[in-house]
């Protein structure tokens, strides 16, 4: 497929998280600016510190493993994001487009779990991932899930009234 078989395997799965990365930051900044003076704009830039935080160890990661010369998924998230601007623009802080970002970063987040669960088996045998603590970097994204898990649940009430 697309001659990816070529690549080293480990890059490739670190460009597609970095992807998924981007695309979480530009939601988040989205949110934050669409709903600034709201508490959901001040939870966006909350989580958005982080997951900035985040994306710059795994480009740290990157760094040392070599990149990936395929970035279509860059690209497609880029555009996803984009495609989600125009449906959030016109969304309530706790209407149904700030449920659904929640939503997409609550699975986001989750396959940030998996990544860096991911990375610390992988570690034991790829000496490129020595001396990160991916326990730790996997519960700090567990609670970040739990906390937009927490306040997507929130909204819930009015991102599905039927008034």
């Amino acid at each position: 497929m697309f001659g990816l078989a070529m690549g080293d395997p480990l890059a490739i799965y670190l460009h597609d998280h970095l992807a998924g990365a981007n695309f979480a930051i530009e939601l988040l900044e989205n949110l934050q600016k669409s709903h600034s003076g709201h508490e959901t704009g001040a939870f966006a830039q909350a989580i958005l510190t982080e997951v900035e935080e985040d994306r710059a160890v795994l480009k740290g990661i990157i760094d040392k493993v070599g990149t990936s010369h395929f970035d279509a998924k860059d690209a497609i998230a880029w555009l996803g994001e984009k495609a989600s601007r125009v449906k959030l623009g016109h969304g309530q802080p706790g209407g149904l487009a700030t449920f659904e970002a929640l939503e997409t970063l609550d699975l986001g987040i989750m396959g940030k779990v998996s990544l860096w669960h991911t990375l610390g088996v992988t570690a034991a045998f790829d000496s490129r991932l020595a001396g990160l603590d991916f326990t730790a970097l996997a519960v700090r994204a567990q609670d970040q899930f739990n906390r937009v898990e927490k306040f997507k649940l929130s909204i819930a009430k009015s991102a599905f009234a039927c008034d």
